[in-house]
């Protein structure tokens, strides 16, 4: 089969997807679909504009969507309870001093409607149901938290947070919204802006069910001084074992940190979220090049936890795009480009990113777009659009990546992966890559082009570690590289399968190698090549060719290429040319001789040429989806036929776009040329614009030339009452892309032919979402779009929604369980045909008490009610009505019964009073201390009886002479719990001591005495005993206190004596120890013995070993008087000597004998 008829149309879609995408330093999504050089006029790039946009176009929210959500809110206060309206002023009214609310003068299910700046307002604490909002649209938080805390509203009726604006700008801990142990929370409508660290704009803290939608989020860091910065703790949207929660159509911007986090720090994963149709992007830019840099702390979407959904989001300029930690995990539909920047924070935005999506165990990885991305290796990972994990699913993705970057990269221990119908585009860069040891790999019917890297390589760990049964079908691979397959290291060859792949050469031409390929008239030189890329710029007055002749089949794709001046002649059968603009002054761009079977495909021709953009002459061919701006005709038809000219844009300055001259001159009726369902502007519009001969008017189909083909895809649905959403609607083109922002009209009939209009608009994905509250009945629809200026109208008529109830079961058992053992009770509800049921209370009645909760994953819901006394309960389950089920009721039984019991101890091994004995706990068999019970204690034939603490802990102090004991332990049980026994021993040995003293320095006459400690081995003090000190020929007695403490007053003269200390008791092992204790005297002396009349006699006062005694009251004797003096930070005083000459004498000491002792110096001195 001809390989260019089945899927070469398919397999460039992506390679060049840069040219209307977004560079590395883009912020703006959105690009223009012609490349103008001034020659296009104003009407034309309108037109084009306006319904021509990038695909990765994140979904703003516009002001005609908050309008609707606003108004739809509003209606929604009228069905609760009053509205209080609240300034900053009236806060104290409904507040008390820590924030909480007053709920003596709220009521669940309140309205606070806002209005003007809260300043001044730190924290909104909620513990019930309101809602909070701004009617007016003007109520400002600065610095400011909502915070719900243990808030449980009812699925009909949620607790909701609108309309407000919050900036927090505080260094850390200030959070937008914030729900802890709550559920049923809706976030709406709201613009919050936060720098503060470890404060995010939203956060959900074990909360269930909570909506967060529609809300503009960013977050920003500054730098600190230090270098420390958090900037990791600034993520917009923060979850923390939290489930089932829906975010959606977020507007989501960060600095550094990863806008969507479902957390596991500090708390458990997060189940069950979906995650749909968010714009998320980073803000990071260097200062250097201007460039989007994030560091690795900037992940779009990091998800730690399972079963959650990342759907439809966009996401760009982050360092990765989404990240599993989880199982089962599904990453579906996203837009994904631009992943950039480096592993540090302050990269200059060039080295790159690491991946774009990362798989955790069991992930789904469809049908996902990821487009102008380099992602780089750090540290041996990164370096692939996406990380496959083990289990994996990898379909229908669209990959095109830049420089070194792999396609898909599978994990070292990826095991049981598929990886199939997915689109690949690298540039020297490998398709698939695998460097392991993991077995059960099938990678099939995709479709890879790299310009020079391999197709599919598997390489081995080492020679013991390699890949196993690998399955490589039906893939077609298109490189310049000379290996298109590498599976060498897959050494057991009997465990792979290589067959059915179809292998292209490809060859990028540039100006630089374009006579590589070509001859100097323009003729294509090789025979062998499949695909010619056509890449940069080629201008004919630079490479001096003025064609390019195309005289055998081969595949021309442009990637970012800009032909001028040269004309494309075809004269071969099977032709493709795609993606190739042409800026043309002279001569036509594409010219088609005696050539069958060409497409001519999602080409941009810009011509001012006299001639007509493209010519067909003695030819067929498809003309599909080009976009043409010609002063002449645009397609000129000169004896061809079967002539398809389908889904193009096209644009004249004269009368006519399409000529077709002497068309169908054949004999054959069937050979006909077919002009519709494009957009033609000319002078004259639509089919009138079309030319033809009388001779060919017969020949030939024009039809409905004044707009494009547009799809309206919808099913047959059956849709529980209150499901959102109740129906999918998708609007597509004619190639199968997004039409977004289309308006769709729904005409809904119920059983009574009642009559309903309603009006939903596309995303940015094409997806049109009913979300109507409509009551239970058979309906039949049908859905309209009415096209616009660029797309024609579609319908879907006559289609079935059946809005039905769901009948429920509750599953139930018995409970068997222990006295003071809490119990837990689980049930599940079920609904019609096995669905577990989620987001739905539960009551229950156990012993006069009821309880409720939600059901969560697999409809199961939980409830903890304490210990119950010994005996037998019924527990009786109930779901009520609600606006979708209908109720159900079930029993079970609980039987409780006397706790068993035993007594943990272990055997004893101690010193003679050492004040240590028996510890042991009386414990259930949930292993948990029982208090307040009387147990007995065995022991040298006496019993003692012990109450144990709420630990189940009982002592008992042994003072016992050294010997062996045994020991019985026991607990005789009550009406709760079981007997117990328990034998052990105990070990007394004799105890060995120690004395703990040191060499004593003191003053002669001071207060110091000597110390000594008697303690045992294990530091322990010895009481009570009598120890010996024998110093300078006599003998002391003294007993140790309660610290083991005995002490020893010293009044001895100046002198060093030995002392002796020994210590003998019965059931002590005996110890001694000497020490030295010096008995000595502070220095004191005149700095001179002369001293003239009148002037200052100078005495300096040291200690024993020459330090300066300083700030020290002394005195000075002299002539039977007495002075009292400080020694100066010499130790230094003076005394004046104003008395006749002679020599005198002056005795000095100090004030206090505590320190210094009572010793006294006598100081002789002249006076002269």
């Amino acid at each position: 089969m001809n390989y260019l008829n089945k899927i070469l149309i398919l397999i460039f879609i992506l390679m060049i997807i840069s040219v209307e995408g977004v560079c590395a330093t883009d912020n703006d999504v959105v690009v223009s679909d012609i490349q103008s050089n001034g020659s296009v006029d104003d009407n034309y790039l309108s037109l084009a504009s306006s319904d021509y946009k990038e695909k990765s176009e994140g979904e703003d929210i516009g002001s005609s969507e908050m309008e609707t959500n606003f108004n739809y809110s509003l209606d929604k206060l009228r069905d609760g309870g009053k509205v209080i309206k609240l300034t900053e002023s009236d806060f104290n009214n409904y507040f008390n001093e820590e924030g909480y609310v007053d709920t003596t003068k709220v009521s669940p299910y309140d309205t606070f409607d806002l209005s003007g700046s809260f300043k001044n307002v730190e924290v909104m604490i909620f513990t019930i149901p309101v809602t909070v909002t701004s009617t007016s649209c003007d109520a400002y938080l600065k610095d400011c938290t909502i915070q719900f805390d243990n808030v449980i509203a009812s699925e009909s009726k949620w607790a909701k947070v609108s309309n407000l604006r919050i900036e927090n700008t505080i260094a850390s801990g200030f959070n937008g919204v914030i729900a802890t142990n709550s559920a049923y929370i809706e976030i709406t409508n709201n613009v919050i802006y936060s720098e503060s660290a470890s404060g995010n704009p939203i956060r959900l803290l074990a909360s269930n069910y909570t909506n967060v939608r529609n809300n503009v989020l960013e977050t920003w860091y500054k730098s600190a001084g230090n270098g420390f910065n958090a900037s990791w703790t600034h993520s917009c949207i923060l979850l923390g074992e939290s489930h089932h929660n829906y975010i959606a159509n977020n507007k989501i911007t960060v600095k550094e940190s990863n806008p969507i986090y479902l957390s596991s720090y500090g708390c458990g994963p997060s189940n069950y979220n979906i995650i749909v149709n968010n714009t998320i992007c980073s803000s990071s830019k260097s200062t250097k090049t201007g460039l989007s840099n994030p560091s690795s702390w900037t992940y779009g979407i990091q998800i730690f936890g399972s079963y959650n959904k990342a759907l439809n989001n966009t996401i760009f300029n982050v360092f990765r795009g989404i990240s599993t930690d989880g199982k089962c995990n599904e990453i579906v539909g996203n837009i994904i480009f631009n992943i950039t920047g480096g592993y540090n924070e302050g990269n200059d935005g060039t080295l790159g990113g690491d991946y774009a999506i990362v798989g955790a165990v069991g992930s789904l990885i469809a049908n996902n777009t990821i487009y102008n991305s380099k992602m780089y290796t750090f540290g041996g990972s990164g370096g692939s659009a996406i990380y496959v994990g083990p289990n994996n699913e990898v379909y229908g993705n669209k990959i095109t990546v830049i420089d070194s970057s792999n396609g898909i990269n599978i994990g070292g221990f990826s095991s049981n992966v598929n990886i199939y119908d997915n689109i690949i585009n690298t540039e020297s860069g490998n398709g698939v890559y695998a460097l392991g040891h993991m077995k059960n790999l099938s990678i099939m019917y995709n479709v890879i082009t790299s310009e020079s890297g391999i197709g599919i390589q598997i390489k081995k760990q080492s020679n013991s570690k390699y890949p196993t049964n690998v399955f490589i079908i039906n893939n077609t691979i298109l490189t310049a590289n000379e290996v298109f397959i590498d599976v060498n290291d897959v050494l057991n060859k009997s465990s792979l399968i290589c067959e059915n792949n179809t292998y292209k050469k490809i060859a990028v031409v540039t100006a630089d190698n374009f006579f590589s390929y070509f001859d100097n008239e323009g003729n294509l030189k090789s025979d062998n090549i499949g695909i010619l890329v056509f890449k940069g710029s080629f201008d004919s007055d630079d490479i001096n060719v003025n064609s390019i002749n195309i005289n055998q089949p081969v595949y021309i794709l442009g990637n970012e290429v800009n032909i001028k001046n040269i004309q494309f002649n075809i004269t071969s059968n099977n032709v493709v040319v795609e993606k190739i603009n042409f800026d043309i002054e002279y001569n036509s761009a594409i010219y088609l001789s005696n050539a069958d079977n060409v497409l001519l495909v999602r080409n941009v021709i810009m011509s001012s040429s006299t001639n007509p953009a493209i010519v067909v002459s003695k030819s067929a061919a498809n003309i599909l989806s080009n976009k043409i701006q010609s002063n002449d005709l645009a397609i000129l038809v000169d004896y061809g036929s079967r002539v398809m000219v389908n889904n193009n844009l096209i644009n004249v300055t004269g009368d006519y776009t399409i000529d077709l001259t002497n068309s169908g001159n054949f004999s054959s009726d069937v050979l006909k040329n077919n002009v519709s369902n494009n957009y033609l502007l000319a002078n004259l519009k639509g089919d009138a614009s079309v030319s033809y001969l009388d001779t060919c008017e017969n020949n030939s189909i024009i039809y409905d030339n004044d707009g494009l083909i547009s799809n309206l895809v919808v099913k047959d649905t059956v849709s529980f009452v209150n499901q959102n959403p109740m129906l999918l609607i998708y609007l597509l083109d004619f190639e199968g892309n997004y039409i977004s922002n289309g308006k769709i009209r729904i005409n809904l009939t119920d059983s009574k032919g009642q009559y309903t209009v309603y009006y939903v608009f596309t995303n940015s994905h094409g997806i049109a979402l009913f979300e109507e509250n409509i009551p239970v009945d058979n309906y039949t629809f049908s859905a309209v779009y009415d096209g616009n200026d660029i797309y024609k109208h579609s319908q879907v008529l006559n289609k079935k929604l059946d809005v039905i109830y769901m009948d429920t079961s509750l599953y139930v058992s018995d409970i068997n369980t222990y006295y003071n053992v809490p119990v837990i009770i689980k049930a599940t509800l079920k609904g019609n045909g096995n669905v577990f049921l989620k987001g739905k209370i539960v009551y229950i009645t156990v012993n006069g008490k009821t309880y409720k909760n939600i059901t969560v994953d697999g409809g199961v819901v939980t409830f903890n009610i304490g210990t119950l006394p010994k005996g037998n309960y019924t527990i009786n389950y109930l779901f009520y009505n609600d606006e979708n089920c209908t109720g159900s009721f079930e029993n079970s039984k609980i039987f409780v019964k006397i706790m068993p019991t035993n007594i943990d101890a272990r055997n004893v091994v101690m010193f003679y009073n050492d004040n240590s004995g028996i510890v042991a706990y009386l414990k259930d068999n949930e292993c948990k201390g029982i208090g307040g019970k009387t147990v007995s204690i065995e022991i040298n034939g006496k019993i003692y009886k012990k109450t144990t603490d709420k630990n189940g802990k009982f002592t008992l102090k042994v003072s016992l002479v050294p010997k062996i004991y045994s020991v019985s332990l026991k607990f005789s049980g009550d009406s709760n719990y079981k007997p117990s026994y328990k034998s052990m021993k105990v070990q007394v040995k004799t105890r060995i001591t120690k004395i703990v003293a040191s060499n004593l320095v003191k003053y002669y006459g001071d207060s110091k005495k000597l110390v000594i400690y008697l303690k045992d081995t294990n530091n322990k003090a010895v009481v009570g005993k009598s120890i010996t000190i024998k110093i300078n020929g006599k003998t002391y007695k003294r007993n140790t206190d309660k610290n083991g403490k005995a002490s020893l007053s010293i009044s001895l003269s100046k002198k060093i004596y030995k002392a002796t200390i020994k210590f003998s008791a019965k059931y002590h092992k005996a110890s001694s120890k000497k020490i030295k204790v010096s008995v000595v005297a502070p220095k004191v002396s005149a700095l001179s013995k002369s001293v003239k009349k009148g002037k200052k006699l100078f005495v300096v006062f040291k200690t024993y070993n020459n330090k300066h005694i300083v700030n020290q009251k002394v005195y000075f004797k002299f002539k039977g008087k007495t002075y009292n003096l400080i020694t100066n930070s010499k130790g230094t005083t003076t005394l004046t000597c104003n008395i006749k000459k002679g020599v005198y004498s002056v005795v000095v000491g100090f004030k206090s004998t505590s320190t210094y002792g009572t010793a006294k110096t006598n100081i002789k001195f002249n006076v002269v």
